[in-house]
C-alpha cells in the first residue's frame, strides 16, 4: 500500500480533481468541486479597493478607515504589536487588542484574531513591491522585530534596521498569521514583532451582493436590495405574496417619471403617494377621508357622489369655464360680463324672520330697491339730478315725490 502523498493531493485539489488512491495518476482522478468557500469569505466590494493612490502610510494614519461612497472599505494599521504562539517564537498572530506577551494557543482561533488583510495583488504592477509605509505606498505588509520596544503599537521607535526581510517569513494575508522560515531567523524571547498593513473591512457575500456589471440569479433572499437597475425577465413577480405584472411595473415607472399612469385593466394597486402629470384609469377610487388635488382636469361626463345627501365642499374660488352651468332645467351662463339665468319659473325664498329680505344695490352700495318681511317693496331715494325719464320707469326722490315715465302725454 502506497503512502499518502500530501504534495500530490494538494496539486490535484488545486486542479479541481479528487484525491483517492496514490496508485492513480492525475488524469485518472475525477473532476469535482474541491474548495469549500463560505459567503463570509468572499469580498463583495473588492472593486472599491484602490489599486494606486493609497490614502495612508504614516503613524498619524494609524487605525484610520478609507471609505468609498460613505461605506467602509479598508483600515490601516501602523506598526501593530503581534502576539506570539505559546508553543515557540516561530508563529505570530495579528490580534487587536494585542494579546499576552507570554503568547496564546495556536490550535484555537482567538476571539481578537484579525483577518482579511489586503495583499499586493490588489495594487498595480508598479506597486507590487512597495510597502504600506513607502512614500508611494503599496499593499506589501512590513514586519519589524526589536527588543528595545514593547508597546502595543509604535509611532517612531523602530528603525530601518529592525525591518525583517520578506525572505525570512511568510504572512498569510487571509488568516493574519506570520510564520518565520526557520529557528535561525525566529525572534528571540526578548524580541517583539510589529506589523504595518491594510485590512479589508468592506462587505462580504454573507452581508450583501454587489454586482458592478450584469448578473442573473435563480433566487435572491435579502433584507435590502440596492441597485441602479433591476431587470426581471419573468412576466409576473410577487412582493409580499401579491403578484405584480409588467403593466403595473410600467405604471410605477410612469409615476416616478411624472408622465402618466396607464390603466391596469383588472389589476388593482395601492400607492402611498402618486405624483404624475396625467392619471388615466377605467375606474379611479380614492379611499381616504381627505384628498388634496392641486389642479385637476376632467373631460367627458363627471359625477360627484352617489347619494342625494352627499356633501361636496369647495374652499376658495370656483371657476366654471364653460358655455353654461346647468342645474335641473335651469341654466346660468355669462357672456361678455352679462349673467343670464334661464328657468321656467323662479321663486326666491328668504327665511329671515324680520327686516329686509332682498336688497339690490349699485356699485357704490347705494340701495336701488328692496323687499321687506312686511311685504313692502321699497325704492332707494334719488337725490340730486333726476335721471332721464324712461317709459314705464318709476323713481322716488328724496323730497317725497314720485315720478312716472311714459311714452305719450297722459290723458
Amino acid at each position: 500500500m502506497a503512502a499518502l502523498d500530501k504534495e500530490k493531493k494538494s496539486n490535484r485539489l488545486l486542479a479541481s480533481r479528487r484525491y483517492t488512491h496514490e496508485t492513480l495518476n492525475d488524469s485518472q482522478e475525477a473532476f469535482t468541486e474541491v474548495l469549500d468557500i463560505g459567503a463570509s469569505e468572499v469580498y463583495t466590494q473588492a472593486d472599491k479597493i484602490p489599486s494606486s493612490g493609497l490614502p495612508f502610510n504614516a503613524a498619524s494614519h494609524n487605525r484610520q478607515i478609507h471609505q468609498v461612497g460613505g461605506k467602509d472599505i479598508m483600515k490601516y494599521y501602523y506598526r501593530q504589536k503581534m502576539t506570539k504562539s505559546n508553543t515557540n517564537n516561530e508563529v505570530w498572530f495579528f490580534l487587536d487588542p494585542t494579546g499576552s506577551d507570554s503568547g496564546i494557543g495556536a490550535q484555537l482561533i482567538d476571539s481578537n484574531q484579525k483577518t482579511n488583510f489586503i495583499s499586493p495583488k490588489y495594487s498595480t504592477s508598479a506597486l507590487a513591491t512597495s510597502t504600506v509605509e513607502d512614500s508611494t505606498p503599496g499593499y506589501l505588509a512590513i514586519l519589524y522585530k526589536s527588543s528595545a520596544v514593547s508597546q502595543s503599537s509604535q509611532s517612531g521607535s523602530l528603525s530601518i534596521s529592525d525591518k525583517v526581510s520578506t525572505n525570512d517569513y511568510v504572512f498569510d494575508y487571509k488568516t493574519g498569521v506570520v510564520q518565520f522560515n526557520s529557528s535561525a531567523v525566529d525572534p528571540t524571547d526578548s524580541e517583539y514583532v510589529y506589523m504595518s498593513v491594510y485590512q479589508y473591512v468592506g462587505t462580504t457575500l454573507e452581508q450583501s451582493v454587489n454586482v458592478s456589471q450584469t448578473g442573473s440569479f435563480g433566487r435572491i433572499e435579502a433584507t435590502t436590495i440596492s441597485a441602479s437597475r433591476v431587470d426581471v425577465d419573468a412576466g409576473t413577480i410577487a412582493v409580499g405574496g401579491e403578484p405584480i405584472n409588467a403593466t403595473l411595473v410600467q405604471n410605477v415607472s410612469n409615476v416616478f417619471s411624472t408622465t402618466a399612469v396607464q390603466a391596469v385593466g383588472t389589476t388593482t394597486g395601492s400607492f402611498g403617494r402618486v405624483e404624475a402629470t396625467t392619471v388615466q384609469a377605467d375606474q379611479y377610487i380614492v379611499s381616504s377621508s381627505v384628498t388634496r388635488i392641486t389642479t385637476q382636469e376632467l373631460s367627458g361626463s363627471t359625477r360627484f357622489g352617489d347619494s342625494s345627501d352627499d356633501t361636496h365642499q369647495f374652499t376658495g374660488s370656483l371657476l366654471l369655464d364653460s358655455s353654461a352651468f346647468k342645474y335641473g332645467s335651469s341654466t346660468w351662463k355669462e357672456v361678455s360680463g352679462v349673467n343670464e339665468f334661464t328657468g321656467s319659473t323662479w321663486e326666491f325664498k328668504a327665511s329671515k324672520g324680520s327686516g329686509d329680505l332682498f336688497n339690490v344695490v349699485d356699485n357704490s352700495n347705494n340701495l336701488v330697491f328692496k323687499a321687506t318681511h312686511d311685504k313692502m317693496f321699497v325704492f332707494g331715494a334719488v337725490d340730486g339730478d333726476r335721471p332721464t325719464p324712461v317709459a314705464g320707469g318709476l323713481i322716488y326722490s328724496g323730497s317725497d315725490a314720485w315720478y312716472l315715465g311714459y311714452e305719450n302725454d297722459p290723458i
